[in-house]
């Protein structure tokens, strides 16, 4: 049974930026950020630190840490490390401030997909890199932020024998400006990624496959404290599924537009986007633009493979018949663009837990192509980088609720440098030149930090 003693504090005399600088010394801070108040999905931002307990990948072990006593344990699969964890959610109190009260919150990264039961054998390789394949952690501590009402609430799960106090925890700090110590290193070139979009069309004409998701990395060098990036950009680039995390290993800065999925009352939701266009300046030349992207051909023709993906996969865990198409197209608007997107629900089985649904749906089938497992296949044979965090899921699984973006628009480091990667659907009549444009566009969105040379071929 839930616990009814939870400790809930009224913070709201605390603005948001500041909670973040006062907290960043606590051990893997993560904030879930609703920067873009027009979206009807930015009710809520939270911030939490401290998990009581953690799980991360290394050397293909999943391993699990109670921070409570340093005990860990280590396992062979993802889901048996989680199905260890998981226990701890029926002790959280539901505090009805939002739908996340506590629980699990954490990043995957792409090459995820290696790890998991229902990929093809042949695909159970990834690139020769370190980066572990997910972080999670298990969060007792929680700050809400109810945009619509402008409180924010400070929560203690009973988990711990102490309450700390506000002036323990809080505590102002200098953090150091970010800067780039260098220009950027870009992985391809402009000719380079061209020959790649033909490669990918050739598999296409060959009837290997319908639609493929190509990308780049780019890399930088830096100064200073991440964090002081991501509150910079995300006043510049507002999304409703904005992220930072602070993962040990890795800083993610992410301000993704494209929710991956969520469920609550065993509805699930996915909305994958397919197809961009730029903001214009004046509101007839904008209008102008959303209207060719909703009448773009060859965009609805990608988002239409998509949505089939998506039926599929979530049909496999869903009450058969439930799965319907909300909205086939839709424009969403943000800052710097327009998107394509569908919505697709589904009401899952009574058996289904969260290692099931990434069993089935990851990753999302907006960033790899149509069909799935064979546009991966052409994606290890064109990308030579690991894509890590870039494509890869950020997000909660709370007691009732979970919900995970689609890591696109996002930056994280590693070592000393930075990394973003920029890419689009391949289809049969793109255009290599117009498909590196839109790469570009999607750079801007990331990051207004950006030297204008990032659009030079």
């Amino acid at each position: 049974m839930p616990f009814s003693n939870s400790s809930v504090t009224d913070i709201s005399y605390f603005k948001f930026d500041e909670l973040m600088v006062s907290l960043r010394h606590h051990y893997a801070l993560m904030v879930l950020d609703s920067t873009d108040q027009l979206s009807k999905d930015s009710r809520y931002s939270y911030m939490v630190f401290d998990p009581i307990y953690t799980l991360h990948e290394t050397g293909s072990q999943f391993i699990v840490t109670s921070r409570l006593n340093d005990a860990s344990y280590s396992y062979d699969s993802f889901r048996d490390a989680y199905q260890s964890m998981d226990v701890h959610l029926n002790r959280i109190d539901d505090v009805q401030l939002g739908p996340f009260p506590g629980g699990f919150m954490g990043a995957f990264s792409y090459e995820f997909y290696s790890f998991l039961e229902t990929v093809p054998d042949h695909m159970r390789t990834h690139h020769d890199d370190s980066f572990p394949a997910c972080f999670l952690g298990f969060y007792d501590r929680i700050i809400v932020w109810d945009h619509a009402t402008n409180l924010k609430w400070f929560v203690q799960q009973p988990f711990r024998n102490h309450v700390a106090s506000l002036a323990d925890l809080f505590q102002s700090s200098h953090l150091d400006k970010f800067t780039f110590k260098t220009d950027k290193h870009m992985s391809v070139s402009y000719s380079d990624y061209c020959e790649c979009v033909n490669r990918a069309k050739s598999a296409i004409y060959e009837g290997d496959t319908y639609q493929v998701n190509y990308s780049y990395p780019v890399k930088w060098s830096y100064t200073g404290h991440p964090l002081d990036l991501y509150m910079r950009t995300r006043q510049f680039s507002p999304t409703p599924y904005s992220a930072y995390m602070d993962i040990g290993f890795s800083h993610i800065m992410s301000h993704s537009p494209e929710l991956f999925f969520s469920v609550t009352n065993q509805k699930i939701v996915t909305k994958p986007i397919k197809g961009t266009i730029a903001r214009a300046s004046s509101p007839p030349a904008d209008d102008h633009n959303r209207d060719l992207l909703l009448r773009s051909e060859k965009d609805q023709a990608e988002l239409m493979m998509i949505v089939d993906v998506e039926r599929h996969d979530i049909g496999r865990l869903c009450v058969p018949g439930s799965v319907t198409v909300h909205k086939l197209k839709d424009i969403e608007s943000f800052r710097y663009v327009h998107h394509l997107v569908s919505t697709i629900e589904g009401h899952l089985e009574q058996h289904v837990r969260f290692p099931d649904i990434m069993e089935a749906v990851f990753p999302g089938g907006s960033i790899t192509g149509a069909p799935k497992y064979r546009s991966m296949d052409i994606i290890r044979s064109l990308e030579s980088s690991p894509r890590r965090i870039y494509t890869g899921a950020l997000g909660y699984i709370a007691p009732n609720t979970v919900k995970f973006n689609i890591a696109i628009r996002t930056m994280y480091t590693y070592g000393h440098s930075l990394y973003a990667h920029f890419g689009g659907g391949i289809v049969a009549d793109s255009k290599p030149d117009l498909e590196w444009e839109e790469t570009l566009i999607k750079a801007k969105g990331v990051s207004g930090l950006f030297d204008a040379k990032i659009m030079n071929k």
